[in-house]
């Protein structure tokens, strides 16, 4: 096969009804706890406001509120809104805290312009809210964090720009810097051999260096994450090549839950494990810093 550019697809592309509903169900307890996190950070820095520690309160509650959002709720979108756009206007937080929380805004409205969840994968638009970011922040560091962000889950030609962009950056973090050279690494090996065997979980070997006839996709995902990232690849089963060939290996998990990620994956193919030296030597091969990625 030819090595390709990381791609993350984007969360929550279909999933099956039961994983579909699990994950909801999952998302609405995680947003109820944000919520009493955000209004305990707010009953606190309502009642000592001169507290050293109400500044991080004041920050808190509006982080706090924008994880809390779900689907259906519009009361409390605009409540959430309030808050965190209140933060972002006042100057004297500091302008890091104000970044992060903008970036929130931002993606909470496209999300609602879009119809998409609030952490969906939009990457062009994702990286239009960091221009503007960039734009209303004057190039710091956090807005190139923000970028890399973006091109970690972006498309190839996406990713390759912002990549492009991160180099020549005078104030992104070297981590950010870091990230651009991955990913225009990865995109240098489009096209080149690839010249691999990973080993499959009924005991024999896959030599992606034999799968040149035919377009193959490897999707590395962290088993101790658990195999739910392999829902995301749904989005994909009604326009994949008919004769693509599909190897899910699960990284620094001898003994994957491969049941599992069988039934999590719409799209049929060879379930792989990787010890902890495997994984190592791929992922330093392949400039992987991510999960889960193409």
């Amino acid at each position: 096969m030819s090595a390709a550019n990381r791609v993350t697809p984007p969360a929550g592309g279909g999933a099956a009804a039961g994983t579909q509903s699990q994950a909801k169900a999952e998302h609405q307890q995680r947003a109820q706890q944000a919520r009493k996190a955000a209004k305990a950070a707010k009953d606190f820095h309502s009642a000592f406001p001169a507290d050293a520690r109400a500044a991080q309160a004041r920050k808190l509650e509006a982080t706090a509120s924008l994880r809390g959002v779900i689907d259906n709720d519009t009361a409390y979108d605009q409540s959430a809104l309030a808050v965190a756009q209140g933060y972002r206007t006042v100057a004297r937080n500091a302008v890091s805290d104000r970044l992060e929380v903008a970036a929130g805004v931002e993606r909470l409205q496209l999300a609602r312009r879009t119809n998409r969840p609030v952490y969906s994968n939009q990457p062009r638009e994702l990286e239009k809210i960091a221009t503007g970011l960039r734009r209303g922040f004057v190039d710091h560091p956090r807005v190139f964090d923000f970028y890399a962000n973006v091109a970690r889950t972006a498309d190839q030609v996406t990713a390759n720009r912002i990549a492009l962009l991160l180099a020549g950056s005078a104030t992104a973090s070297p981590e950010a810097k870091a990230e651009g050279r991955a990913i225009s690494e990865r995109v240098s090996f489009i096209g080149q051999p690839f010249t691999v065997a990973l080993r499959a979980a009924d005991g024999s070997t896959v030599d992606l260096a034999r799968h040149n006839d035919k377009p193959t996709v490897v999707f590395l995902y962290s088993s101790a994450n658990g195999s739910g990232s392999l829902v995301a690849l749904n989005q994909f089963k009604k326009t994949a090549a008919a004769d693509c060939r599909w190897v899910y290996a699960a990284v620094n998990s001898p003994a994957a839950p491969v049941a599992n990620a069988k039934a999590r994956a719409s799209l049929d193919g060879t379930h792989c494990t990787l010890d902890s030296a495997e994984s190592v030597a791929l992922l330093e091969r392949l400039r992987h810093r991510h999960f889960p990625s193409v």
